[in-house]
């Protein structure tokens, strides 16, 4: 049975014809941007909209908790890559039972 030795014979040649050619290897560049555009995409809108800052409600409906559920968030979403909180701001207090928080850095 020689198909096989044929078929990878034929698939290389194939392969090696066209990975010469311009149009081969114009796609292959764009769609290596375009990946890496797609992937940094998240980096990439977090950069340009730095200056906003989303606030979050928290409701706690019992009254013995173990500890502060907004400060725990605040904790838990503005750690920094080296471990320390990015936000030094008081949370404000809009009605009983409900506090915002600043969750994406300094206000």
């Amino acid at each position: 049975m020689r198909s096989i030795p044929n078929i990878f014979a034929i698939a290389r040649r194939e392969f090696f014809i066209r990975a010469r050619t311009r149009t081969f290897l114009l796609g292959t560049a764009i769609l290596v941007v375009a990946v890496v555009v797609v992937a940094m995409l998240p980096v990439i809108t977090r950069y340009v909209d730095r200056s906003s800052t989303e606030r979050i409600g928290v409701w706690v409906g019992v009254e013995d908790m173990a500890s502060d559920p907004v400060a725990d968030l605040e904790r838990l979403l503005n750690t920094s890559a080296g471990g320390t909180s990015s936000t030094s701001s008081t949370p404000d207090f809009t009605g009983p039972g409900t506090r915002t928080s600043p969750l994406l850095g300094k206000p």
